[in-house]
């Protein structure tokens, strides 16, 4: 590259805080690259830090957070100017709008690069499948270097034939491990009594936080112990809770939910968690499942993409099919919760297992890979071949 300018393109700042800040600050440590970050000043997550470094340079790009084609069209030509006054000449973008803005009206001498951190076109229904499909093949069909973070993805663009496909040897872009200490849940060590259930996300239907709370209301009238919900996040003002009304009332009212808000140190909150129960049908690579399992906790998750390039039933946690109702999967989970989980006698084994993962599951893993990549070095196993 002859500046080695590069532009980390994502959609909003708060996502680039929680995934890439690590990745770009390694990046321009490096003395041959200036990186630029382009993004939407909005973010839904709060940070207390004020993240300013030399050699990254921040450019606001008004991303929509929703499927907005006049907005999307607003975004590409910003994404283009920008391109052309920094002299940027490679464009990692990262997700479906910021890759499609990118990508839409293109500067001929540059590279573009997309990352798909889960596609929407194979996993949306109706209309959406196919406005999602047109979008992300279209941006697919563009791309110097298109990469997906789990296996069904890749599986799914190769069965079209699409080129330049490259699937992430690491876990997606990983966790800081660091972070998460593995902590030995009180509840599977000593007397069982006052299990907690975690959550950490966004409280949105396409992450199953609606099969959460009902699965949470279901065991709580179930069992004759005292289990408590701990929700590290909040709702999404852009996005559907799928939860009703009366629902609502119960999760708000319910003094054994406890909703601690997006907050920065969710490692703290998490450590007091015995079950993580992770429920969504639409994920990458989730990377709260890898911060909950570097953390030791037991993982109850529906057998989706994303989930199964992680998680081998009762090996490192537990696999719920969701090939049914929302009302039959909730019964079933709940089943195995009171069945097997709860009773589990060999939770020390899957902690053993999560310890000999751990490595795994680093954001370290990512950053390296990815300025492999970067550097046009080919890999052991060949993955970065061009």
């Amino acid at each position: 590259m002859r500046d080695k300018n590069i532009a980390i393109v994502i959609t909003d700042y708060g996502s680039y805080l929680n995934f890439l800040i690590d990745f770009a600050i390694e990046l321009s440590n490096t003395s041959s690259y200036k990186v630029y970050v382009f993004a939407s000043k909005n973010n839904l997550i709060k940070f207390n830090s004020n993240y300013t470094f030399e050699n990254i340079v921040y450019c606001d790009v008004d991303f929509p957070r929703t499927l907005n084609i006049r907005k999307l069209v607003s975004a590409s030509f910003r994404v283009k100017r920008l391109v052309r006054l920094h002299n940027i000449t490679l464009v990692h973008a990262h997700f479906t709008s910021a890759i499609f803005a990118s990508i839409l009206f293109k500067v001929r001498s540059c590279t573009y690069w997309g990352t798909f951190h889960g596609l929407n076109y194979n996993v949306k229904k109706g209309v959406s499948k196919y406005l999602f499909g047109l979008i992300e093949l279209f941006s697919v069909s563009r791309l110097d270097k298109t990469i997906v973070l789990n296996q069904y993805d890749y599986n799914c663009l190769k069965k079209i034939k699409a080129k330049k496909i490259v699937k992430t040897k690491s876990f997606g872009v990983g966790c800081k491990i660091e972070n998460f200490p593995t902590k030995l849940s009180p509840f599977f060590m000593r007397k069982r009594e006052n299990l907690v259930i975690g959550f950490t996300g966004r409280f949105v239907a396409f992450k199953g936080f609606d099969l959460l709370i009902r699965t949470f209301k279901l065991l709580e009238e179930s069992v004759d112990f005292r289990v408590s919900l701990k929700l590290i996040g909040d709702f999404d003002p852009a996005r559907n809770s799928g939860l009703t009304i009366s629902e609502i009332k119960y999760l708000t009212s319910n003094e054994n939910i406890r909703i601690t808000g997006f907050i920065d140190n969710v490692q703290d909150e998490l450590a007091e968690c015995d079950i993580f129960l992770f429920l969504s049908r639409k994920e990458g690579l989730p990377v709260s499942l890898l911060e909950a399992l570097s953390s030791g906790k037991l993982v109850v998750a529906l057998k989706s993409r994303g989930v199964e390039d992680i998680i081998t039933d009762e090996i490192n946690g537990f696999l719920v099919d969701d090939n049914f109702s929302d009302d039959i999967i909730v019964k079933n989970i709940v089943q195995l919760l009171i069945e097997k989980v709860c009773f589990f006698n060999r939770y020390k084994n899957i902690v053993d297992t999560i310890e000999q993962d751990r490595l795994k599951y680093s954001r370290q893993a990512y950053i390296n890979e990815q300025i492999l990549m970067i550097k046009g070095i080919k890999n052991e196993s060949g993955i970065f071949a061009n």
